[in-house]
């Protein structure tokens, strides 16, 4: 079984090909027809790109898709440890798929370009990597406007502000034991506050979450459709649901009271 895990480096569509067809085989050059099984916790416009670039390259390698959350295709690949099911697990968090070193089921494997990838975002203690990233993540949260003023909400600008007594139940966000979205938010958090204030922002948080998605796009595409006021996501689908038109604001944090990005339609 040979795995990959993404999540930390953005790609163009001249990276897209490289990195997609040398997640077949280790002389990937030399397959040329087949079938091979990939699980991913990548969004579907994401897979189509990199699914339209490796058929225009080999278009006689089929790829039996398996997409889902990255906790559950984690567990999957775990409980199918002693007959594994796919050949290549693809886009999920570095630090998930790590946990599936220990029972043996990643195969080291350095795809070409790996050299243009910064050493923190890939794996630097293996000759052959165990780990390379292709995207990096931002959390964002988005928030309905409309929403807001039906339910005479004030704007939240920053994660601080979440914190608020008022958005009780206003707020989803994907769920860390389940989504790599979810995990990466949990991190981020812990690394911008620390540890200590970190847990202590977190569970005040808590208080105001209506509920935990698997999945870490749907808190933004909840939010987008007035199902919610709030949705913590990926920085990447906010600004996208935002540039189709919907009533929203987009917000980027660095620190728990400071906005690095705020725009509204």
């Amino acid at each position: 079984m040979a795995l990959t895990g993404c999540g930390v480096k953005r790609t163009t569509d001249e990276d897209i090909g490289g990195i997609e067809s040398n997640a077949v085989s280790n002389d990937a050059d030399s397959a040329t027809s087949g079938t091979i099984t990939v699980y991913t916790a990548l969004e579907d416009d994401i897979i189509e790109k990199y699914l339209q670039s490796f058929y225009k390259k080999y278009p006689d390698i089929r790829i039996n898709l398996v997409r889902d959350a990255t906790g559950t295709i984690i567990a999957k690949a775990i409980a199918e440890k002693d007959n594994p099911v796919a050949d290549v697990v693809w886009g999920v968090s570095a630090s998930v798929l790590l946990q599936l070193d220990k029972y043996n089921l990643i195969k080291g494997y350095t795809p070409n370009g790996a050299d243009r990838v910064l050493d923190q975002f890939k794996d630097t203690k293996n000759e052959d990597m165990k780990w390379v990233g292709i995207e990096v993540y931002e959390t964002a949260f988005l928030v309905n406007t409309e929403v807001c003023e039906a339910k005479g909400l004030d704007i939240p600008t920053c994660f601080n502000d979440l914190l608020d007594p008022q958005y009780e139940n206003q707020i989803i966000m994907p769920d860390p034991t389940s989504s790599g979205t979810g995990m990466l938010t949990i991190n981020g958090i812990l690394q911008t506050m620390g540890n200590e204030a970190g847990w202590e922002y977190l569970e005040a948080l808590n208080n105001n979450i209506a509920s935990y998605t698997t999945s870490g796009s749907k808190p933004a595409k909840m939010a987008a459709s007035s199902e919610i006021a709030v949705g913590l996501s990926m920085g990447y689908r906010c600004a996208q649901l935002y540039q189709e038109g919907n009533p929203v604001v987009v917000v980027f944090s660095n620190t728990k009271t400071t906005p690095l990005l705020h725009f509204i339609l």
